[in-house]
């Protein structure tokens, strides 16, 4: 099944008020560009944890993922990423341990 792409909202200079759009079991894959940063509310009654896929070998390692726990009724910005959690295609992978409740906003920090 294919990854959900959730639009980037970009950033100006008299703020942004993000859209949040619920998160499904096809996860998300975000176009990678080292500013886009993901901001993820669980209002679920239980804690879940996003998993960040990394797309190679760091340092000749191959991890699996870096997980993010957030807890019930709180919420967390994950990234930017850096281009070593890049897939093939440029994407970063985020998989939701929970989908219930669980709405996300991709936002992307302007070049300074």
């Amino acid at each position: 099944m294919a990854r959900d792409v959730p639009t980037p909202q970009a950033f100006v200079i008299d703020g942004v008020a993000p859209t949040y759009s619920a998160v499904s079991g096809n996860n998300d894959q975000v176009a990678n560009n080292g500013r886009r940063l993901v901001h993820v509310k669980n209002g679920g009654g239980s804690s879940l944890t996003v998993t960040v896929g990394i797309g190679g070998a760091i340092n000749g390692h191959s991890p699996t993922g870096v997980a993010v726990s957030i807890a019930a009724g709180a919420d967390k910005f994950i990234g930017p990423f850096p281009a070593s959690y890049n897939q093939a295609d440029g994407t970063v992978y985020l998989d939701y341990s929970a989908t219930a409740s669980v709405t996300r906003a991709v936002l992307e920090l302007p070049v300074v």
